[in-house]
């Protein structure tokens, strides 16, 4: 069965967890559901405990046979709950025969580090921006900084182009510098262009991007759907990075909405990405430390045969925050600096150089471990 917990604000928290249960799968009045019904498609109520804030967890299991796709989980889940004041959704639990329908990850975490022959540490990025720069400047930010021997070159998720020849020509143009900085160190420094693009020129982006030569795509699931970030995930060989762009309408009211985790974590890697960036604590955005890591969590725990994923902290980072965010999150995350190491005043090559002293002095490796 698929377990979903919502935590509710309610005096009522049977009759609550009732209506959630109906609301769900058959949106109807109670005289409408028969004895069939009620017994092989209404959700059933296992439990509804109160909590240390005064809330109740209401705790609802939905048959697995209601599910599909992964628009059927969203909408069973958390459909027109998502309209009912005061509830969230913070925990979600699915079978394996719900799980065995979703592809998850392309690459995942193992299939990265394989892509860049680097394990046993975390991953540093940063990010082409701000737009309104010249192809010239983002090219030359890109090699300088694959040849001080960064990661992940990724482009911000603002660089949006009027035409499909002007992403081109900048995605060109920054996959060669980062190939000629790669021939000259040896190394596998990957590329990932931003693919947010109306949908009847979102199929020529990707290709083009693969044709390019890029490794990867930036891709804002919640601007384009995250059916349509799952179709593409399952159709190219591209790995694909999710930007977190509109998830605050879901987090910033504790009291309403989904965890953190759940979204960001589990529903990401059904839709087959392979890292999920997420707003950092202690950054330009208000999210608690436990949110975070419920995030990071999400993304590694065990999903079936689905791939474990990157947790990529970012939004504001500094690179005083290296040690702190290495420590907190552990090798299997991509460490997410633009403004940091774009403004360092020794120099993008030296704050790379610098930061990757640091990942390596934290995380020397294991067996046929690459720094």
């Amino acid at each position: 069965m698929i377990r979903a917990t919502y935590h509710a604000v309610t005096d009522e928290p049977e009759k609550l967890a009732r209506a959630i249960a109906v609301e769900e799968t058959v949106e109807v009045p109670e005289a409408l559901i028969d004895e069939a019904i009620d017994r092989h498609i209404v959700g059933k109520v296992e439990g509804c405990d109160r909590l240390p804030d005064g809330r109740f967890a209401l705790r609802i299991v939905y048959p697995p046979d209601l599910v599909r796709s992964l628009p059927d989980l969203l909408s069973v889940v958390y459909g027109n709950v998502s309209m009912m004041e005061g509830v969230r959704l913070a925990a979600l639990e699915l079978p394996p025969d719900v799980l065995a329908r979703f592809k998850g990850p392309g690459f995942g975490i193992e299939g990265i580090r394989e892509l860049l022959d680097v394990h046993g540490r975390p991953l540093v990025c940063t990010v082409l921006k701000p737009r309104g720069a010249s192809d010239e400047h983002f090219a030359k930010v890109a090699e300088e900084f694959a040849l001080a021997g960064g990661d992940i070159v990724k482009e911000d998720n603002n660089l949006l182009d009027a035409t499909q020849g002007d992403f081109e020509r900048r995605v060109g143009r920054c996959v060669e510098a980062v190939r000629r900085a790669n021939g000259k160190t040896g190394r596998k420094c990957l590329y990932f262009a931003n693919a947010c693009a109306p949908v009847d020129r979102l199929e020529r982006t990707v290709e083009a991007a693969l044709r390019l030569g890029a490794q990867g795509i930036l891709i804002p699931p919640l601007l384009l759907g995250l059916d349509v970030v799952r179709d593409l995930a399952a159709r190219h060989r591209l790995a694909v990075m999710a930007h977190p762009a509109f998830s605050g309408t879901f987090f910033e009211d504790r009291r309403h909405g989904i965890e953190p985790g759940i979204l960001l974590g589990t529903i990401y890697r059904l839709a087959g990405v392979d890292i999920s960036i997420f707003v950092n604590h202690g950054g330009r955005f208000n999210y608690r430390r436990e949110e975070c890591d419920g995030v990071a969590r999400a993304l590694r725990a065990p999903l079936g045969k689905v791939r474990r994923a990157f947790a990529a902290p970012a939004g504001g980072m500094t690179l005083e925050r290296v040690d702190e965010m290495a420590k907190e999150y552990g090798p299997d995350t991509v460490l997410v600096f633009g403004g940091a190491i774009l403004c360092d005043t020794g120099g993008i090559g030296k704050a790379t150089e610098a930061c990757l002293a640091r990942v390596r002095s934290l995380f020397p490796g294991g067996p046929g471990a690459r720094a």
